[in-house]
C-alpha cells in the first residue's frame, strides 16, 4: 500500500493507494475519504488539525508507525476549540494491515455540548464491476457453536444496512472486475462504546452513493454535555488484500483424518495414504486428549510413532488446534516443538477468526470489544512457531476476517455456506476469499463438493481440498471412508497435475482474478498458471465450468514468461509432446487439462512421475467400507410403501468426548 498524510488530513491518511498484482495502482481512499467529525449543539462542525511539528514517524515491532500526540479541533472558519483534543497512533504493516489507536478527551470546562461524533470512511469502488460485502454482527456470547453462527455475507452492491444502536465491528468488501484483478478490503472497529456511557447513544450504517459505500460509525448520536472528566478511546483499522502475484507453496495433496473411534490411523491406513501421493495429513481434534485445548496427544507413544512414519514417507502432519484456546492465545502453542518438526509440520487452526477474541463490557467499552490487533499478532506468532516452511491453515466459519491470513498457507472455506461454492464463479471466489490468500476446501460438508462440478472451481483458484477420512460420528453423514480412493476420485486428475510443481516455493501465479489481458475472457473456462521462481518450470491448468464436453476451447494466452527452448507437454486424458503452446484444447464436462513447460536441464521424467502414476485402488479397509455402503443402499432402496412409520433418533456416544455442550447440540 501507498499511504500518505498531509496537513489537511488532520491526522488521518490523506490517500491510500493499492498496488495490484499486475502493477496497476488503484486509489482506494482518495483525499477526504476518512474523517472524524464532531457536530456541536451550536451548529458548528469540527475537524481535526495537526499542530506544527506534532507528528512522529518511526518503525517498531515490524510496523511503520505514525503518531499524532496532540491534534487540535477547528470549526469551519478555522477557529480552534481548545476544550477538545485527540491523539492518534497508526501502525502500518507491510501486508496491508493497519491499526489506529485513538484517545479523545475534553480538557477544559465548560466544554461545548456535542450533538454528534462519528468516524467516516468512504472507499472509492468505482473501478470495480461487482461488489459483494458483509457486515457480521457483534456476538452476544462466545461458545463452541459460534464457529457456525450465521453472518450477513454476499450482500449486493447498493444494499444499505442501518443499525440504530451499536458500532458495527467489521465491514468486508470483496470487489471484482469483469477483466482484471480482484481486491478485498475490510474495515473494523474493536470496541463498542459511546461518549456518554449510555449504550443506546451510538449507531452505525453502510449507505451507498455513486456505486461506492460510506461506512459511518456514530460514536455519539444524541446531545451530550461533557463532564469535567470526559474521555473516549477505541481502536480501528483495516486489512486490504489485493489478489496476490505469488504463493509460497503450490497446491498440495491433502487428506484430513477425523476419527473419534480410531484416534490414529492404523499402519495399513498410513500405507494407503502414502501410496496415494499424500503431501500433508491433517489430524482433527481426535489427536489430543482435550479437544478444546493444549498439545497433549491422546496416546503419546502412538502419536510419536505416527509422526515418525509420516516423515519417513515425506508427509507433513498438521494438527488441530483452536485459535481461541489458552495454549494458543497465552502460550503461542509452545508445545509444538516437542511434538512436531518446525519448517515442515504445522497447525490446522479452527475458530480462526477474531470474533473468538472477545472481551466483555467494561468501564471503557460498555458494549464489549473484539481484540482485532491481538488476533493479528497471534497469527504472526503462530507463523513464527511453525516456521516459514511449515504448514498453517485457518478456518473462521461464516464470521470471516482477513486479519492474519497473510501468514497462512490456506484459508479453509466450504463449511457453513450451504453448498454455495459451486453455484457460480462469483460465489466461489467470494466464499473462498480467493483474493485474500491461497485456499483449501472443506469438501465433507455437502455432497456437491465431491462431485465433478467442484473440480473446475478448485482448478481456477489453485484451491486444494481436505479429503476427509475417518468416522467423526457413527450412523451419520460424518462417517467417511477409512482410506483414499473412494470419496476423492473427482480430484485425481487435478492432484496429478498439481504434483508437477510439488517441490517449488515462492511461485509466480497468474489467473483470471489477478491479471489483465493474459487469458481469453471466457467465463466458462478457468485458468491458473504457476511459474517457478527461477522461471524454468511452469504449469497451466485449464478448467471447464460446463457439464458438457467442449472442443476447441480457446487457449491463446499472452504468456508472461519466455517458453522458448522449453519442453512443452499437454496433459489431459493422456500426455502429448508439443512444439509450441496449444492455441485450443478439448475438455470433458467439468474436466481439467494441463500444459507443462520444463527447461532442458530439468528431469522431466522425475517431474512427471506422479502425473504418470494413477492412485491405487482402495485396499481391504476401503473395500469393507464400500460393502457396508452397498448394504445400506440395499436396505433403503427402493423406498418402502409403508403408510405409517416410526422413527427413533439416537446419537451414539463418542468415546472420551471433550466437546462443550453447545457444540454437541449444534452438531
Amino acid at each position: 500500500l501507498g499511504i500518505s498524510f498531509t496537513e489537511a488530513s488532520g491526522g488521518l491518511p490523506e490517500r491510500v493507494v493499492v498496488r495490484e498484482a499486475d502493477g496497476r495502482r488503484t486509489l482506494l481512499f482518495p483525499p477526504g475519504a476518512m474523517r472524524l467529525d464532531i457536530e456541536l449543539a451550536d451548529g458548528r462542525r469540527l475537524r481535526t488539525v495537526a499542530r506544527p511539528g506534532g507528528v512522529r514517524v518511526f518503525t517498531r515491532n515490524g510496523a511503520r508507525q505514525v503518531e499524532f500526540a496532540d491534534l487540535a479541533w477547528h470549526d469551519e472558519q478555522g477557529r480552534p476549540v481548545p476544550e477538545y483534543t485527540l491523539s492518534l497512533r497508526h501502525e502500518f504493516y507491510p501486508d496491508g494491515t493497519a491499526f489506529t489507536s485513538a484517545c479523545f478527551f475534553a480538557c477544559g470546562r465548560p466544554a461545548p455540548d456535542i450533538v454528534r461524533l462519528a468516524l467516516v470512511a468512504r472507499p472509492d469502488c468505482s473501478d470495480f464491476d461487482e461488489i459483494r460485502w458483509s457486515v457480521p454482527g457483534r456476538p452476544k456470547q462466545v461458545d463452541g457453536a459460534l464457529i457456525m453462527a450465521p453472518a450477513e455475507r454476499f450482500l449486493p452492491r447498493g444494499e444499505p444496512r442501518v443499525f440504530e444502536t451499536g458500532l458495527m465491528p467489521q465491514v468486508g468488501l470483496y470487489m471484482r472486475r469483469a477483466a482484471g484483478p480482484s481486491l478485498y478490503a475490510e474495515l473494523f472497529m474493536e470496541g463498542c462504546n459511546t461518549l456518554s456511557g449510555n449504550p443506546a447513544d451510538n449507531a452505525s450504517e453502510v449507505v451507498w452513493q455513486d456505486d461506492s459505500p460510506t461506512l459511518r460509525w456514530v460514536i455519539q448520536k444524541r446531545p451530550f454535555a461533557p463532564p469535567a472528566l470526559c474521555q473516549w478511546r477505541n481502536h480501528w483499522g483495516w486489512a486490504i488484500r489485493p489478489a496476490a502475484a505469488t504463493r509460497h507453496k503450490p497446491p498440495l495433496r491433502m487428506f484430513h483424518y477425523f476419527d473419534n473411534y480410531r484416534r490414529y490411523p492404523e499402519p495399513e491406513q498410513v500405507a494407503a495414504i502414502a501410496a496415494s501421493g499424500c503431501d500433508v495429513l491433517v489430524m482433527h481434534e481426535n489427536w489430543r486428549r482435550d479437544a478444546q485445548n493444549d498439545g497433549m496427544p491422546h496416546d503419546p507413544a502412538g502419536f510419536a510413532a505416527l509422526v515418525e512414519t509420516l516423515h519417513r514417507h515425506g508427509i507433513r502432519l498438521a494438527v488441530y488446534v483452536r485459535g481461541s484456546e489458552e495454549s494458543v492465545v497465552e502460550r503461542g502453542a509452545d508445545w509444538f516443538d516437542a511434538l512436531l518438526q518446525r519448517d515442515f509440520d504445522g497447525l490446522y487452526v479452527d475458530y480462526g477468526g477474531p470474533v473468538h477474541d472477545v472481551t466483555p463490557p467494561d468501564e471503557t467499552y460498555n458494549g464489549g470489544r473484539i481484540r482485532f490487533r491481538m488476533h493479528y499478532l497471534k497469527w504472526r506468532a503462530l507463523r513464527r512457531r511453525v516456521g516459514s516452511g511449515g504448514i498453517l491453515y485457518s478456518h473462521t466459519g461464516p464470521w470471516f476476517s482477513a486479519l492474519g491470513l497473510s501468514f497462512v498457507d490456506g484459508y479453509v472455506s466450504g463449511e457453513g455456506e450451504r453448498g454455495l461454492l459451486v453455484r457460480g464463479r462469483a460465489e466461489h471466489e467470494y466464499y473462498s476469499m480467493a483474493a485474500v490468500c491461497p485456499g483449501t476446501m472443506w469438501v465433507a460438508a455437502f455432497p456437491e463438493y465431491t462431485s465433478p462440478r467442484m473440480t473446475p472451481f478448485l482448478a481456477a483458484t489453485g484451491q486444494y481440498p481436505h479429503s476427509t477420512l475417518g468416522r467423526q460420528f457413527l450412523t451419520s453423514s460424518l462417517v467417511h471412508p477409512p482410506e483414499p480412493g473412494i470419496n476423492d476420485r473427482v480430484f485425481h486428475t487435478l492432484w496429478r497435475l498439481w504434483s508437477v510443481m510439488r517441490g517449488e516455493r515462492d511461485l509466480a501465479v497468474y489467473h483470471d482474478f489477478n491479471s489483465r489481458a493474459i487469458f481469453p475472457g471466457d467465463p466458462e473456462t478457468g485458468h491458473y498458471l504457476m511459474v517457478s521462481k527461477d522461471r524454468r518450470l511452469a504449469l497451466l491448468v485449464v478448467g471447464n465450468f460446463t457439464g458438457a464436453a467442449r472442443q476447441s476451447v480457446d487457449c491463446r494466452i499472452a504468456w508472461p514468461f519466455d517458453w522458448s527452448g522449453m519442453e512443452i507437454r499437454l496433459l489431459d486424458t493422456g500426455e502429448q509432446r508439443l512444439s509450441a503452446p496449444p492455441e485450443h484444447l478439448s475438455l470433458t464436462g467439468y474436466g481439467v487439462a494441463g500444459v507443462v513447460f520444463t527447461a532442458p536441464d530439468i528431469d522431466s521424467d522425475a517431474c512427471l512421475a506422479a502425473w504418470r502414476s494413477p492412485p491405487p485402488p482402495p485396499g481391504a479397509l476401503g473395500q469393507a467400507y464400500l460393502a457396508e455402503v452397498a448394504e445400506q443402499r440395499r436396505l433403503r432402496e427402493p423406498a418402502s410403501d409403508w403408510t405409517r412409520t416410526w422413527l427413533v433418533v439416537a446419537i451414539p456416544p463418542v468415546p472420551e468426548a471433550t466437546y462443550e455442550e453447545s457444540l454437541l447440540v449444534d452438531l
